[in-house]
């Protein structure tokens, strides 16, 4: 009768002790859940095309009633970063102040090959460089093959960037008090799902250096038996030329029966604004992050279980990635393969 009676008491303290711990996991899971959604709904907010200012039922953002106080808080370094999706997120470690810059670059590269636009627009790199506009595109292989391949076509990329300011982490990479609260509640175990949620609310990758400003670029499709080797200079001409609104030099021999239709793409500045000069000039009011430096996000969790299980989670899920990019490099590869033999003789004969 003693064993039964004993029995029975350890049987209801193993089940208020289970109890226990699932009501724990879960108060921690809705804990982190809400200061996640805190952060994601922030408004106003920086995106890829500049500073989000409709909130659209989001949380506004506590910030100063100076305009230039509220500029500062939104064009910082330290933001997350999905390198898959190319989407701006939640910061996650402080910035220095804002430094005002005022340079022109240009950037312009021919691709051939499925392997070199996708490592164009999806850089394999854990550190990297990465430009919005040439590498922000989100088609896949089949629009990218209907859009720039079809037909035998190569693709030359040409973009002007418009930089007007520059900043950077602290030098020790301190983290925002709400990444810190964030990282407080995250399970010390390993757990999937939680530390998934850092890669869905703040990216694999977090910015340490941002240059801002505006941007403007071109994908144009030619033949790919064109070869004259002046054709990324005149694809530059032309740039300049459509921002300009001067008339370009003289097209290299064979261009204009062998070129596609460009796109021409603008990031940054007024939306709104339809001319591209007056689109240009306000590219300094509402920037957008031109060039971005990132580092893989686990790099900035302490050292310890917790920075381990993000490590785990963030190899997880760039391996899945890759796997799907790889994909999508094989078909269009595929698609590029199997159309028909160009006639060399309807490729121009170039001096």
């Amino acid at each position: 009768m003693k064993n039964i009676k004993a029995l029975n008491i350890f049987v209801i303290f193993s089940f208020l002790f289970l109890f226990f711990i699932v009501c724990s996991k879960v108060t921690v899971g809705s804990e982190l859940d809400n200061a996640l959604r805190r952060v994601a709904e922030r408004c106003p907010s920086m995106t890829i095309t500049g500073i989000k200012k409709s909130c659209g039922g989001g949380l506004m953002k506590a910030s100063p009633s100076d305009p230039d106080d509220l500029f500062r808080s939104l064009v910082v370094a330290g933001l997350g970063y999905d390198t898959f999706n190319h989407q701006i997120k939640g910061q996650v470690l402080n910035s220095k102040p804002l430094k005002e810059i005022d340079q022109t670059k240009m950037l312009s590269r021919e691709m051939t090959s499925a392997e070199s636009i996708y490592d164009t627009f999806y850089p394999r790199l854990a550190f990297k460089n990465l430009y919005n506009g040439l590498n922000s595109r989100r088609l896949g292989s089949t629009d990218l093959f209907s859009n720039f391949f079809k037909g035998n076509m190569k693709v030359a990329i040409c973009q002007k960037q418009y930089l007007s300011h520059f900043t950077s982490v602290t030098y020790n990479q301190d983290r925002t008090d709400e990444f810190k609260e964030i990282l407080r509640l995250l399970p010390v175990t390993y757990d999937q799902e939680s530390y998934q949620k850092i890669i869905d609310y703040f990216g694999d990758s977090v910015a340490t250096e941002i240059t801002y400003g505006g941007v403007i670029d071109q994908m144009t499709s030619v033949r790919v038996c064109y070869n004259d080797p002046a054709m990324l200079r005149y694809v530059e001409q032309q740039l300049n030329s459509d921002i300009d609104a001067f008339t370009a030099a003289k097209p290299p021999n064979g261009f204009i029966n062998y070129a596609k239709s460009s796109q021409l793409t603008i990031v940054g500045g007024n939306p709104q604004e339809s001319d591209t000069v007056k689109r240009i000039r306000s590219f300094k009011n509402n920037p957008a992050p031109v060039l971005l430096f990132v580092i893989p996000i686990h790099m900035v969790f302490p050292l310890g279980p917790k920075g381990n299980n993000m490590k785990r989670a963030y190899d997880e899920y760039i391996n899945n990635m890759n796997l799907k990019i790889g994909a999508q490099v094989r078909n269009l590869k595929n698609l590029i393969e199997q159309q028909p033999t160009l006639n060399p003789a309807i490729c121009p004969r170039v001096n």
